[in-house]
């Protein structure tokens, strides 16, 4: 996913389309059980006899709405079929309420993908045993769902439910689970479940409402306040591998924050995430300018000169053509009318009333009319077909075009440098007799001036002074001499200004008709090749690395009123006595995707310090693969448990007994049968 490129804070992150499974061969075999970890983010599915699960997908659905398949079905996407999610994330559902399966529809359909992809064909049943996960405490109203789904719509034989955690924890300690306490860090839901002697201890499970969809969504959210420009490419998917691959829990978060407030250490623990950036013209892949040989322009400029050539061609043969459609048509029409006129000198009254009001006319009057108005449009019509015949200019024609063209830039550069002079000399002229440099109307600066000294007086209560004068306020004493010497600067601020304003229109004329025209004084833009477009598209993770994992652990973050990790470890281990205790916290082990985080194991030991008696003894276990271990488990106790009717539901005993029944084992929830109805 990231790999450092430029420097070692600098990650390129790549998007990576989802594949879509293909259609697995069944393996050779009889009685082959199917193992199906069916976890709130993932789902992992494949045979118990393999070391490998053929299917990991995202536990997710989209129904296009409004669009059928040709063999009539709704197009429904499933899991890596859905190559982009975010085009279709509010088409996406999920049969989970939090950790529960509750929307058994989209679960029909993801069984139906999974049967079909693991390549059983048989007709109208599934004929092979099933090991499903389920949630902890499950609901007997969802069991019972589920298993009529099993039972009823896909006919399997025998199935077994079981605890994804506990079949982690049973993976990783060989089958010999003992006393241990397990940290289920789910996508939705984060449980701590005491096991005793083997069994789970339901009395005492906790469940905390944060997992690592909030986290996720929390990092979101963090991010696109630190980019809002970015807030289209920072999709939940992208959030989603930044989170799993750049993310810590730390030690200590407190002493964490204060060293992130340090510049040095905060500049060296910042990574950089480049996104995907796409290239503009004249930009390389790479977001830089690639660069361009000096003859380019030329040649695009007479590529382009062409192509309007041929543009125009095109354009007056579609006008002529369409001229000379309308021309037939016009003249057909002038023919029928002229053939209604006709019937007028036959002196046949009745045809001709007819005939006028077929043609939505009442009277000849009108009929002549439009026959004056018809002919002369046809004539206009035929004129501009005669004249639209295109014929390319002459060489000696546009020979003299050009000649007179580079006579009449000649004068308007003569033009320009007698103007450009002119005005040099007025200002040294100006500057040599003391005058103010600039040549901006004096007369609107008075003006500009009188109006501020009107307010100030008006607000001093002295605007009476400002009223009895009825020039600008210059100054209360003028002689002659002054006042001649203004009038002649006055002059000759006008005819500066009349300069300026030719000069405009002739450096106006200039950039319009003259390509190598380039008005001096302007600043030299940088050129292209030193823009990188892809610095725009970095996201900066700085204190956003600790602080995501940390809502695990104080969930007040994301504004749930909820105990932390800690907090529910703590409450749970009180709950047995001093020495179930000390047997608890000797295999305090640690599942589930948030559990892959870097740092998870040191946070966990720290913690379990200040809350243990004073050299008590512990220990923090982590699964080997907090992800797959489950489903690894899974298929260790079904291999294990194969021949033991004692821990499979048969159809028979579903039929007896209900699809609330469960059969207890050492992964499995506990039995609570519903109360007889008397």
């Amino acid at each position: 996913m990231a790999f450092p490129v430029e420097d070692d804070r600098v990650f390129n992150f790549t998007n990576g389309r989802m594949e879509p499974d293909p259609v697995h061969e069944p393996p050779s075999g009889e009685d082959l059980t199917l193992v199906i970890d069916n976890g709130c983010f993932s789902c992992r599915a494949g045979w118990a006899c393999e070391n490998e699960p053929r299917m990991q997908f995202k536990n997710v659905m989209a129904k296009n709405r409004g669009s059928r398949s040709k063999a009539g079905d709704w197009d429904t996407q499933i899991g890596n079929d859905i190559k982009n999610i975010e085009v279709v994330r509010w088409l996406l559902k999920t049969q989970f309420d939090r950790n529960v399966v509750v929307n058994f529809e989209v679960q029909e359909q993801i069984f139906d993908h999974i049967f079909h992809h693991l390549g059983i064909t048989s007709e109208n049943c599934v004929p092979h045993p099933l090991v499903l996960t389920e949630a902890v405490c499950n609901p007997s109203h969802c069991r019972h769902l589920m298993s009529e789904l099993l039972f009823e719509c896909y006919h399997i034989p025998r199935v077994t439910y079981g605890i994804d955690a506990l079949f982690s924890l049973h993976h990783n300690t060989g089958g010999t689970a003992g006393d241990a306490l397990v940290v289920s860090a789910g996508y939705h839901t984060t449980h701590v479940l005491p096991v005793i002697d083997g069994r789970l201890d339901a009395q005492h499970c906790k469940r905390i409402n944060v997992g690592g969809a909030h986290s996720t969504a929390y990092l979101q959210r963090l991010l696109q306040l630190k980019h809002p420009a970015l807030l289209a490419g920072i999709t939940l998917s992208r959030v989603e591998k930044l989170a799993q691959h750049h993310c810590y829990v730390a030690r200590d978060y407190v002493a964490e924050l204060e060293c992130w407030h340090d510049a040095a250490y905060s500049e060296a623990n910042t990574r950089v995430i480049q996104l995907p950036c796409a290239s503009r013209p004249g930009l390389g892949a790479t977001g830089t300018a690639s660069a361009c040989p000096a003859s380019a322009p030329v040649a695009a400029n007479s590529g382009g000169d062409e192509r309007r050539q041929q543009q125009l061609r095109r354009l007056q043969e579609l006008n002529t053509r369409r001229r000379v459609e309308r021309l037939q048509a016009d003249a057909h029409k002038l023919q029928t009318l002229r053939k209604v006129q006709e019937m007028e000198a036959h002196g046949n009254s009745e045809q001709l009333s007819q005939a006028l009001c077929s043609l939505g006319l009442r009277s000849m009057a009108e009929l002549h009319l439009n026959i004056e108005r018809l002919q002369a449009a046809m004539d206009t019509r035929s004129h501009h077909v005669q004249s639209d015949d295109f014929q390319e200019p002459r060489a000696d024609e546009e020979r003299g075009m050009e000649q007179e063209k580079a006579e009449w830039l000649q004068k308007l550069r003569r033009e320009r440098g007698m103007l450009l002079e002119r005005l040099k000399n007025r200002l040294k002229d100006s500057a040599h007799k003391g005058q103010p440099p600039s040549t901006v109307c004096s007369r609107d600066q008075n003006s500009m001036l009188h109006g501020l000294l009107n307010l100030y007086f008006f607000l001093l209560g002295t605007a009476e002074k400002l009223h009895k004068q009825n020039e600008p306020y210059i100054k209360e004493e003028e002689d002659d001499d002054d006042e001649g010497m203004m009038g002649h600067r006055e002059s000759t601020e006008s005819d500066s200004e009349e300069d300026r304003e030719h000069l405009a229109d002739v450096e106006r004329l200039l950039r319009q008709h003259d390509t190598a025209f380039e008005k001096p004084g302007l600043a030299v833009q940088p050129p292209l090749a030193a823009f990188n477009l892809s610095e725009f598209y970095r996201l900066r993770m700085g204190v956003e690395r600790p602080r995501v994992p940390e809502t695990i652990f104080q969930p007040s973050l994301l504004g749930e009123d909820c105990a932390g990790l800690i907090e529910t470890i703590e409450f749970v281990i009180n709950r047995y006595p001093a020495e179930q205790q000390a047997k608890l916290v000797q295999r305090l082990f640690v599942t589930g995707g948030n559990a892959a985080y870097v740092g998870m194991q040191a946070r966990l030991q720290q913690e379990l310090l200040a809350i243990r008696p004073f050299k008590s003894s512990f220990n923090v276990m982590l699964a080997e693969d907090p992800v797959l271990d489950s489903w690894h488990g899974a298929c260790d106790w079904a291999t294990r448990s194969v021949e033991n009717s004692q821990v499979w539901i048969s159809r028979a005993e579903y039929l007896e007994k209900g699809g609330h029944y469960l059969k207890e084992h050492e992964a499995s929830n506990m039995y609570i049968p519903a109360p007889s109805i008397q």
